[in-house]
Parts: structure tokens; C-alpha cells; sequence
């Protein structure tokens, strides 16, 4: 984060207690933010979080926590799975409890606006990336049929090759899907 923003101070709110800074760029702080926000109130220009609010079982006081600690006009920014991407159609993949607490997609997102002092900046869906592509030609064979049926189609679809096929067509197509990931970035007013 420092390299691309020039930040002068960089805080990293970590549980983990064995997470280290391994660049010297970061102080890493092993507390919530719930608890970090009582004495840190107003003090950043940016608090961000990435693919952690989907873990979360307090998000009332998570979400108010990093708005407490920006300043006025501040940068929030979240990123989480998007709950209307490829991964709400594959079937028993880790976007749901006890792993994901909570699901989200841009019309929640969105609507934290109506439950926080937030004014929306921009919302960005990642493109599909390379690596996601099998899991997103999988869901679809999940999203269209039952378990079973499904199974059974795409086993067909491996034999015959239209399996690969359907692959490389996604790949070739991957710039105009949605990814994984959902982006957004809000303002403190």
C-alpha cells in the first residue's frame, strides 16, 4: 500500500500475532478494529480492508469501527468475494459458513451507504482471472443443473471435449466477466 500511495504512516490490524513486517513499511497492531478505533479516532486519510469483511460476525461495529478512525472526507475501502460472481454456484466451495460469515455483493455494498455516514466513490468488479477459470466453467455446469446431473454432464463434456473447449472460450472472454472480487470505495462525510 505504501509503494502505490507515498503514505507516511501505514497501521496493519492483524490477529495473527505471529504476522510480521517483513518490509519495515508497517506497524502491526494485534487488535480489532472495534478496539483500535477507541483511541484512534479521525487520525487516517485511508482505512481499508481486503477479503476480511466476509469473516466477520460483528459488522455493525467492524464497519463503524473503520469509519470512526478516518478522518472527514476519508477513503474507505472494502473488498470481498462478490456473492454474484461465479463462486455463489459452486457447490461446496468456502463462500459460506463457517468459513464466510457473511455474503456480499454490490447491492449490499451499496446499501451501507443508508446505514453509515458513507457517500459511494466507485464500485469495481475484478475481471475473471486465469486462474479462476476452471471453478467458473464448474459452477456453471452447477448453476444449470442438479448436483448429479451436473456431474454427469460435465464428465460427458471432458470426454468429448467440449469441456476444454468451453475453457478456452472462457479464457479468451475472461476481460468481460466478472471475477471473484467486488471493490468498493467510499467517502466519510
Amino acid at each position: 500500500m505504501n509503494e502505490h500511495y507515498d503514505l507516511e504512516y501505514s497501521v496493519g490490524l492483524e490477529l495473527n500475532e505471529t504476522t510480521k513486517d517483513k518490509d519495515g513499511k508497517w506497524e502491526i497492531i494485534n487488535q480489532t478494529i472495534q478496539d483500535y478505533s477507541k483511541q484512534n479516532e479521525n487520525k487516517f486519510d485511508i482505512v481499508c480492508s481486503y477479503q476480511v469483511l466476509e469473516h466477520i460476525t460483528e459488522v455493525h461495529s467492524f464497519i463503524k469501527g473503520k469509519i470512526d478512525c478516518l478522518k472527514s472526507g476519508g477513503t474507505l475501502i472494502i473488498s470481498v468475494p462478490n456473492n454474484d460472481s461465479f463462486i455463489k454456484d459452486g457447490k461446496g466451495c468456502l463462500n459460506m459458513p463457517p468459513h464466510h460469515m457473511g455474503l456480499w455483493n454490490e447491492k449490499s455494498l451499496v446499501e451501507l451507504t443508508n446505514m453509515f455516514p458513507l457517500k459511494l466513490i466507485k464500485v469495481h468488479f475484478e475481471e475473471l482471472q486465469e486462474y479462476h477459470i476452471s471453478g467458473y466453467v464448474f459452477s456453471e455446469y452447477y448453476s444449470k443443473y442438479s448436483k448429479l446431473v451436473g456431474k454427469i454432464i460435465q464428465k460427458l463434456h471432458k470426454i468429448s471435449g467440449l469441456y476444454n473447449k468451453r475453457i478456452k472460450e472462457t479464457n479468451l472472454n475472461k476481460q468481460h466477466l466478472k471475477g471473484h472480487t467486488i471493490l468498493v470505495a467510499y467517502q466519510k462525510i
